[in-house]
């Protein structure tokens, strides 16, 4: 397929070698790219049983067919591996430069596997792949380590993504970090990285793959045409009105902010955060990724005692969910001094603020000595720094909040799906929110366009079902494409199935029916589906955490209807073409196909 290399690297840290091989086209037509390229390899390289720690467990890179096409909205890239956090399917995608260079390095594919001997970062480009020694700058921070690395590379042409102190601790949610403030948080990849005793990736080259003939003019007429819909439209104001005041706002509003360690649905004092954003003591600036008009990304400065200031890239309503509401912190500075600290350290924010609340609330009930405490900061900056060292409680709560809970005995009262945090909506009120943790492969996911709908239009826990669970797979089986074009979900709420028709065809000169399009999404969920039963044995629904069915919220308005639930699933599986245990049958997935393609690498 057009748009593609065809060219998949691996490289083995216990060898210290490397590998390159050819990808069959049926791969892209069936998967295109991206999200779904990363689910097949990952279903073909690792072996049922490997622990997520272990050296066999795989790290799996993706670029797209739309990245470097000059295309509105494609610069990302995906990671995918099997997470130390939830022991299932785990993925990231992360904006900004450095998939340009993932790109230029002429592979749509990089595969990692093994565990170095001593610390070390490589150097991957067209030319071929560099091992270098990083004895030398283990322990460094990611700033640090960024900084560091980038000295190596010999240009600055390149891009790089590094793990900090908690990766190399491997705390189970420390997270990769790449030009200073993108992120891939959630899931453990950090941890991955640790254990495989690699502290960065240098991404460069010049390498560019073919597109369509004639394709420059198209994307042309395509992003002008993307930029009127944004306009006319009135997305722009949308858009506006979902950043964060506007979100925060409205969150609360409805009554959805999680606050107290899930025990609320509104922040005392969200309005003095909300009007903190006007205040002269931050600097808020918008900043968006190459070729793109969005803007999304919020750089927020700020002065923080002396000559020190902080600036952060990534504050969203996630981690102001986390640590404004879950922790109840409404000062904004405090927020942004946790957010820069999690960025150094590598750790994901959302699990970091998390599991803070909960130790907060374990504390309260008596049974931590050590506790952090609701709404004071230093006491949770200090759990924070205790995690990363090492020390928290004897590291009780590296493992996440699954391990921390069993250990305290507090499994009937922490909040996750599978390991994995809710972030930002409480499912009491959003239900989508509640539908998207019991279905998703990843133990529970969060993009803010499965839940806005749900937000703005009132598709609460008080309604009946009606189409939740075919607006749900909608939502995810649109998003699927555009995470394996890799196209930012941003954009999902101005394209429809005929836009990724017509891209697809731009890019690559194939032509897909809106029938075949979403059987190749079908094919990517149920082929991460396939993953997690390889690995666990048996397939289940998530858990639903009991308190969201035992604890209304906002004046015991707000409570999980488990039959209401338990009706949707069946309906979401019956509508993937599962049974009503949400087994694959076989034939979904062309499965002569994947055996066959299993035995090619």
């Amino acid at each position: 397929m057009l748009g593609n290399f065809g060219k998949l690297l691996i490289v083995d840290l216990t060898k210290m070698e490397i590998t390159e091989k050819e990808l069959e086209q049926d791969v892209f037509h069936f998967y295109l790219g991206g999200r779904g390229l990363g689910a097949y390899l990952l279903l073909k390289m690792l072996l049922p049983g490997v622990e997520p720690l272990s050296p066999r467990n795989v790290l799996v890179f993706t670029s797209g067919p739309a990245v470097e096409s000059g295309l509105t909205a494609a610069a990302g890239y995906g990671i995918y591996t099997r997470s130390p956090l939830t022991g299932l399917f785990a993925e990231a995608y992360c904006r900004g430069y450095l998939p340009t260079m993932l790109k230029k390095s002429g592979y749509d594919a990089l595969i990692i596997s093994g565990a170095a001997a001593k610390p070390c970062f490589i150097d991957i480009s067209e030319q071929g792949v560099s091992f270098f020694n990083a004895e030398e700058i283990w322990g460094l921070n990611t700033d640090e380590a960024e900084c560091s690395i980038l000295k190596a590379a010999g240009t600055t042409e390149c891009e790089s993504l590094v793990i900090g102190p908690a990766g190399e601790r491997m705390a189970a949610f420390a997270s990769l970090k790449s030009s200073r403030y993108r992120n891939f948080s959630r899931g453990g990849f950090g941890a991955v990285f640790g254990s495989k005793k690699l502290k960065g990736i240098i991404f460069k080259g010049s390498a560019g793959a073919a597109f369509f003939t004639g394709y420059e003019g198209s994307v042309i007429q395509w992003n002008n045409h993307l930029q009127e819909r944004f306009y006319q439209g009135g997305m722009d104001k949308a858009v506006k009105m979902y950043q964060l005041p506007g979100l925060l706002t409205m969150a609360n509003t409805r009554g959805c902010f999680t606050s107290g360690y899930w025990s609320g649905g509104r922040l005392e004092g969200w309005d003095k955060l909300v009007d903190s954003f006007g205040s002269n003591d931050f600097q808020v600036t918008g900043k968006g990724c190459r070729n793109c008009f969005f803007d999304c990304d919020i750089v927020i400065t700020m002065q923080a005692g002396g000559n020190k200031t902080i600036e952060v890239g990534n504050l969203d309503y996630y981690s102001i969910s986390v640590f404004g509401g879950l922790c109840r912190l409404s000062d904004l500075r405090e927020i942004v001094m946790l957010l820069d600290y999690c960025n150094r350290a590598g750790l994901d924010p959302v699990s970091a603020g998390n599991i803070a609340s909960f130790a907060a609330a374990a504390g309260e009930k008596g049974l931590l000595e050590k506790a952090p405490r609701f709404g004071d900061y230093n006491s949770i900056a200090m759990f924070l720094e205790s995690i990363v060292e090492g020390k928290a409680e004897d590291n009780i709560f590296g493992g996440g909040i699954r391990e921390a809970a069993d250990t305290l005995g507090l499994n009937d009262y922490a909040i996750h799906f599978s390991g994995l945090e809710p972030a930002g909506f409480d499912p009491r009120v959003v239900i989508l929110a509640g539908l998207a943790g019991l279905v998703s492969e990843f133990g529970e996911q969060h993009p803010v366009s499965f839940y806005l709908p749900g937000i703005s239009r009132g598709h609460f826990n008080t309604e009946k079902r009606g189409n939740l669970p075919g607006l749900f797979v909608e939502y995810e089986d649109r998003e699927t494409v555009l995470d394996s074009l890799i196209m930012c979900r941003s954009c999902h709420m101005l394209v429809e199935w005929e836009d990724l028709i017509r891209i697809i065809y731009i890019l690559t000169g194939e032509r897909y029916s809106n029938a075949e399009l979403r059987s190749v999404s079908n094919r990517i969920i149920t082929t991460i589906r396939l993953f997690n039963l390889n690995q666990s044995g048996a397939l289940s629904a998530n858990n639903l955490p009991l308190r969201l069915t035992e604890e209304p919220i906002n004046e015991n308005k707000n409570i999980i209807i488990a039959r209401e639930m338990e009706l949707m699933l069946k309906d979401y599986y019956m509508l993937r073409g599962w049974d009503e245990n949400g087994t694959p049958p076989m034939g979904i997935n062309n499965e002569k196909f994947l055996r066959r393609s299993l035995k090619c690498l």
